[in-house]
């Protein structure tokens, strides 16, 4: 019990340390790759803190109870039972065979990363959500759509990075240095989910994909929902100047584009008119000089 409480203590210890030293290294970065909110001068030490105590309180224990539970729900590709052929009459004796074979080995670790992945990941990414969620003091419909927004991206990723990682975990390290394994990739694994993220929410590209002016930054939900009602309602009224604006311009090139067009049309039916007077006058011409002269000759010279 004790060997039990000493190991969660040391996983928790160890988890908070590293949650909360990859918070720094991935707000070091975000500052490096300019990834970082328009309202952040300085080192969040909020965020350090709230990952410390995810560290601590949720992801150490969670994860130094659920390996050897794991450990123990697999028991069955380890272990065969025999009959033993002498036996008391009426009673069937077993004996405990262990399985070491490189097949079984690969067989029980294949079936702990399938369990990892299918049944413990999707519900412990969707905590650190939540829970990340609720230390930074979001309602529960901000918390649920930060989650539906983020999840599916994060366990696809995740799938890429733990099937490989806990392959190998499984198969070297012992149970009881597992969750220490896996805090260490952790600091990688969160550290790629906050450039991830804060890559979407401020990078040079809003959500329709159009580079932005430089030195501007699309505005997001995340965003959004750190401005008071105050400034919310200042940028609603540049927004409507600027559609009032930009309504008018529409609306001038309109109306310069049909005036040419009428004058365009106006100035073709003045040349038809002159085409045609100035037809008119020349046949007439032409019918004249045939009545004075043909072939050089007068009208009425015959042959």
């Amino acid at each position: 019990m004790r060997e039990g409480l000493r190991r969660v203590l040391r996983d928790s210890c160890v988890a908070a340390a590293l949650y909360g030293g990859g918070d720094c290294i991935a707000q070091q970065l975000e500052r490096l790759f300019q990834l970082s909110s328009p309202d952040k001068v300085q080192h969040n030490l909020g965020r350090t803190i709230r990952m410390t105590t995810f560290g601590f309180c949720v992801a150490g224990p969670i994860l130094s109870a659920w390996y050897p539970l794991l450990h123990r729900i697999t028991a069955s590709f380890r272990t065969r039972f025999k009959l033993v052929q002498f036996s008391i009459p009426g009673w069937d004796v077993y004996r405990r065979h262990e399985l070491d074979s490189p097949r079984h080995r690969m067989q029980e670790v294949g079936i702990k990363v399938l369990f990892d992945n299918l049944f413990f990941q999707p519900p412990f990414l969707t905590l650190y959500f939540v829970c990340t969620g609720a230390l930074e003091g979001l309602g529960l419909a901000e918390i649920y759509d930060k989650t539906t927004r983020n999840f599916h991206s994060a366990w696809a990723y995740g799938l890429l990075l733990w099937l490989p990682t806990q392959t190998v975990n499984f198969y070297f390290m012992p149970v009881q240095n597992q969750a220490l394994f896996v805090n260490v990739v952790n600091v990688f694994w969160k550290t790629f989910l906050s450039l991830l993220y804060h890559a979407r929410d401020y990078g040079s590209r809003n959500h329709t994909g159009e580079t932005l002016v430089q030195g501007e930054i699309a505005p997001t939900p995340a965003m959004l929902a750190r401005r008071t009602t105050k400034e919310l309602e200042s940028e609603l009224g540049r927004l409507k100047e600027e559609h009032a604006r930009f309504t008018e311009e529409i609306q001038r090139r309109h109306q310069d584009r049909g005036r040419l067009v009428v004058r365009r049309g106006s100035n073709r039916a003045a040349g038809s008119k002159v085409v045609e007077d100035g037809g008119g006058g020349g046949g007439a011409s032409d019918r004249g000089g045939e009545e004075q002269e043909v072939d050089g000759r007068p009208a009425g010279y015959l042959k």
